[in-house]
């Protein structure tokens, strides 16, 4: 049986070659740290929630079990990214928090991707740059969308 619909398959190809080709070149900025995308993510999570991360939470946020974020947290707690904090409220809870050096490289791994982003962009026309913009836009709308149903 075939599933593939008219058209759709150009788009799927593009954006696995895209996914590779950007997992290569994170890696390569991350390599010199010692860390792997999937710890990047975590980071940038943490970073993110502005606030102190359970476990579970984390977990849930990457689409990872518990278990799998706690071996990604010893880790980063070894290479001085992360920190772990006992809950004030219920000293079982342990919450996970990022360290300077951690927000450091964060920063400095977006600045090198802006301007990696930037590098290509200026070969582009204002037009295409918006029509970039939109379709990549509408296709995580599409997305995020299809994961609340998947979840319902």
């Amino acid at each position: 049986m075939d599933l593939r619909v008219e058209g759709s398959d150009l788009p799927f190809d593009l954006q696995y070659e895209l996914h590779e080709l950007f997992v290569r070149t994170m890696d390569g900025m991350l390599g010199s740290e010692g860390l792997t995308l999937l710890q990047f993510y975590i980071l940038k999570s943490l970073k993110d929630s502005g606030h102190m991360c359970k476990m579970s939470e984390l977990a849930a946020s990457r689409f990872l079990s518990p278990a799998a974020v706690t071996g990604i947290a010893d880790k980063l707690v070894s290479l001085g990214f992360v920190e772990r904090v006992s809950d004030k409220s219920d000293r079982r809870i342990v919450l996970l928090t990022p360290t300077d050096r951690a927000k450091l490289l964060l920063d400095t791994i977006d600045l090198k991707a802006r301007a990696l982003m930037g590098k290509f962009l200026d070969g582009v026309s204002a037009e295409d740059r918006a029509t970039v913009r939109r379709v990549i836009g509408d296709f995580a709308r599409f997305l995020r969308t299809e994961l609340k149903l998947q979840k319902a």
